[in-house]
């Protein structure tokens, strides 16, 4: 039997909101609102669970199921990289009536969701399980934008259902899906495509310390490898959302970059014949999405002016400044600029 359970101003809202995790985190099918449509919620983590929500929904087993999570943090722990173009992203709509679905090549994705209901996220919060959620509804039919759709839907197939009015928006998420550095809107929602494309960019932005040598290749070679894999030219980067800077903490505006670093650059098929030094500013720094530092000292300036939570280094170590040495001591820096940078491409896109 299905257990109705009404918040509202007579009710005990938090006695409601255990006795709903403790069945969604029992192996129960729970029904409970967000501000989309009614979800149903089944544990992740129990395969019988699962197995009887295909069964209410009269879907193929192994279809998948949105993992909703309490908080936008909590992803970082639920896939394997959260892609650089998505960060904003889910900054600006999380929690929200957006699925983002994360996949990498040859991946259907795992679609992730942080609603804007305090409820749901309450619920799932308590729970402290992995809730995989779908519509209150069965396969094919109109989903339930209130508890007693739900109930009509599901009474007798499900264990627990929440209920607290008519769901304010009353149609499903937008979904959109991040892949191998590229996004797509699967299913529109009240958040449109164009709202999703004002979001998705992002800016990397390289220090060094007078920006005509070490920061000047990594934001060449940054860009080279990030077109080769995104299959497009390095002049195609911006309309694709990405934008690669660099920047000296010493630096000052309009020099050109030193004659070795033009050399080894067009040794690897870049071109620093236009570029221009860039003093570090903390405009640049509140602009950008993540900044890789050279030494530490360089870190510890971009720190200083408020950019310590997207700061790191491009190496474990300082790359060394060949300023002063011949071709050669430039060729290894860019040598170890571009092994790093390479193994950061896999984080980034």
């Amino acid at each position: 039997m299905t257990r109705i359970l009404k918040i509202d101003s007579g009710s005990d809202r938090s006695a409601i909101i255990e006795e709903a995790a403790r069945a969604l985190a029992a192996g129960g099918l729970c029904v409970f609102p967000t501000e989309t449509v009614y979800g149903l919620a089944v544990n992740r983590d129990v395969p019988e669970a699962v197995a009887r929500l295909d069964r209410v929904k009269r879907r193929a087993a192994g279809k998948p199921y949105t993992l909703m999570l309490a908080d936008p943090d909590d992803v970082q722990g639920c896939v394997s990289k959260v892609p650089l173009i998505a960060r904003r992203v889910i900054r600006r709509f999380w929690p929200g009536p957006l699925t983002v679905v994360f996949g990498d090549e040859g991946e259907e994705g795992l679609g992730v969701r942080v609603p804007a209901s305090q409820t749901a996220r309450e619920i799932v919060r308590a729970a402290e399980a992995p809730a995989l959620v779908t519509s209150a509804n069965v396969s094919d039919e109109p989903p339930a934008t209130t508890a007693r759709q739900a109930e009509e839907n599901l009474d007798g197939l499900v264990d627990v259902i929440v209920d607290e009015g008519e769901a304010p928006l009353k149609e499903p998420s937008t979904v959109v899906r991040f892949q191998r550095g590229r996004w797509k809107v699967l299913r529109e929602g009240i958040i449109s495509e164009d709202m999703i494309a004002k979001q998705a960019h992002a800016t990397l932005l390289f220090v060094c310390t007078g920006n005509s040598c070490r920061s000047a290749l990594a934001e060449v070679f940054c860009g080279k490898l990030m077109a080769q894999r995104l299959g497009c030219g390095a002049g195609e980067l911006e309309a694709l959302g990405y934008r690669v800077l660099s920047a000296g903490t010493n630096a000052k505006p309009g020099g050109t970059a030193g004659e070795h670093a033009r050399v080894v650059a067009r040794e690897t098929g870049c071109d620093l014949s236009a570029h221009t030094t860039r003093p570090l500013t903390r405009r640049l720094v509140d602009d950008a999405d993540m900044i890789y530092a050279m030494t530490r000292e360089h870190l510890q300036v971009i720190e200083e002016m408020g950019g310590g939570g997207k700061a790191a280094l491009l190496a474990d170590e300082a790359i060394p400044d060949p300023v002063g040495g011949d071709v050669a001591s430039f060729r290894e820096c860019a040598v170890e600029i571009m092994y790093h940078l390479t193994e950061l491409m896999d984080e980034l896109l």
